[in-house]
């Protein structure tokens, strides 16, 4: 998120990945739980195995109350 790794609990405990795999793939999925201003920004996934690195970028942001 805006250039910083996370991890389980980030930005005060809302933000949680969790993988799951079966015989051909691994899907991971990133959770942010009661989203408010503070998670605003630019988001970059990173898949990378021996051959090759993939990165997607997206920006999220919110309109809140």
């Amino acid at each position: 998120m805006n250039g910083e790794e996370l991890t389980n609990g980030d930005v005060n405990q809302t933000i949680s990945s969790r993988e799951e795999k079966n015989e051909k793939q691994l899907n991971s999925s990133l959770d942010i739980s009661e989203a408010n201003m503070k998670h605003a920004g630019n988001f970059t996934c990173e898949a990378k195995n021996r051959y090759h690195t993939k990165r997607r970028h997206i920006q999220v942001s919110l309109t809140c109350k």
